[in-house]
């Protein structure tokens, strides 16, 4: 069993309760379908636009291509990805694909 990879230079700094539930969720996802592991590739770093939830750490974005590198996943497999890890995480979180990766936020309505 793998654990979730962290990309270098991710920050878990201030690391909220549901960002961590997005990361748990994320790794079990991952792992159903058949990846060794989710690889998280920001939380609490990086820029974002005004008003994000990563500034809170209530969300995280998780990478859609192989670690090694090369191309990104087919958008019939993160669509399967952001379903399955929406499902797992219920209506209080919102999960999208953003182009090279899938993000993750708790956004309760």
């Amino acid at each position: 069993m793998s654990c979730v990879q962290f990309k270098p230079g991710v920050s878990c700094e201030g690391v909220s309760l549901n960002g961590i539930k997005i990361i748990c969720a994320a790794n079990e996802v991952w792992r159903d379908v058949g990846f060794s592991h989710a690889t998280v590739t920001a939380i609490t770093d990086g820029k974002h636009m005004a008003g994000s939830k990563h500034y809170s750490g209530d969300a995280a974005d998780l990478r859609t291509r192989d670690d090694a590198g090369g191309d990104q996943w087919a958008p019939q497999i993160k669509a399967m990805l952001r379903d399955a890890l929406k499902g797992r995480l219920g209506r209080d979180f919102d999960v999208v694909v953003e182009g090279s990766h899938i993000h993750a936020e708790y956004d309760p309505k």
